[in-house]
């Protein structure tokens, strides 16, 4: 808003310009509607004309810069899978969301491949509905501290720069409930393994490379524990194992039945690392496990009849004004 009145500061001045419905600007959140589709000139505060558009002008005005035949090309698909599937898209209403993980993300230009999925959630109308795309929930749990510490140790260097998997950097995903997902293989790993049994992997590889290069957090005394004890880091499911544990016991989970341990070990490789944990404490991994997860609430608890009760800051970029 500063840059139509110089005089707004502090929130009121940074807040996003969308028009109103009869082309006067204003605060995002504080318009009842706005003009979706619009180019038009505005005043400032002090009389000068601008000549804007609406975010969503200057997308239409981008996406028709080419025809489907030519998306098509470029994509690498058929014309028709891209009218099936945009029509598949747009039949129900807001009941319908899309979204990614990292693997849209995390590469080169992935942050704006990223953002269009989002879009074409505002597009339909779903942001903040039952069955569109929501915020998180929270966790249920923290993995990484709590009955074990996995996040820090004694030797730790501070990271810099970005992560090479560029996590936390923008790749727009948002599920509904507050919980905490598990995943653990239900079947061996299918590659060779080393001669005290560990299977060759990333994480093998990475704690071989680590032991032998003397760095600190792995080995014998590795992660610290809420008793005091320090536990061994040299199997990949030194530090998985805890983490479920973590997970487990910070969410006050119950102990898992006799038929949930009995189908968790007949089942999941990782039982054979039970002995890593006290027994107490495996039951209630058990408990997640049989599960996926720690879930505390259901579907329903967070809506408030189509509304989510834990909304998005929602600015609706499509309506945001831009100076071409």
């Amino acid at each position: 808003m500063n840059d139509i009145d110089p005089a707004l500061t502090g929130d009121a001045g940074n807040a996003f310009v969308v028009l109103s419905k009869d082309t006067i600007p204003v605060a995002f959140d504080k318009a009842e509607e706005a003009a979706l589709d619009a180019d038009t000139p505005i005043k400032d505060s002090a009389g000068k004309e601008i000549k804007v558009k609406t975010s969503f002008c200057l997308m239409k005005e981008g996406v028709m810069e080419h025809t489907i035949d030519e998306y098509a090309k470029l994509a690498g698909v058929e014309k028709s899978q891209i009218e099936k599937a945009v029509k598949e898209f747009t039949s129900y209403g807001t009941r319908a969301a899309v979204t990614q993980y990292h693997g849209a993300g995390n590469y080169i230009s992935g942050t704006y491949a990223s953002y269009p999925v989002a879009v074409l959630n505002a597009m339909v109308g779903n942001v903040d509905r039952k069955g569109g795309y929501m915020i998180g929930g929270g966790g249920a749990a923290a993995w990484n501290t709590g009955m074990y510490d996995l996040k820090e140790f004694a030797g730790k260097r501070k990271l810099q720069g970005p992560i090479i998997t560029r996590e936390k950097f923008a790749t727009p995903h948002a599920p509904t409930l507050k919980f905490a997902g598990v995943r653990t293989p239900t079947i061996e790993p299918l590659t060779g393994t080393t001669s005290d049994g560990r299977p060759f992997s990333e994480e093998t590889f990475l704690i071989d490379v680590a032991k032998a290069a003397g760095l600190p957090g792995f080995g014998d005394n590795a992660i610290k524990g809420k008793d005091g004890k320090m536990y061994p880091l040299n199997k990949a499911e030194g530090y998985y194992l805890r983490a479920i544990a973590n997970v487990a016991t910070g969410a006050k989970v119950s102990q898992a039945s006799q038929e949930e341990i009995d189908f968790v070990e007949r089942n999941y490789p990782v039982a054979k690392h039970k002995d890593m944990l006290p027994e107490s404490e495996w039951k209630q991994v058990c408990y997640v496990l049989a599960r996926g997860g720690v879930f505390d609430k259901s579907y329903e608890d967070v809506f408030d009849g189509e509304k989510h009760k834990l909304p998005l800051l929602l600015i609706d970029f499509s309506c945001i004004l831009k100076n071409p």
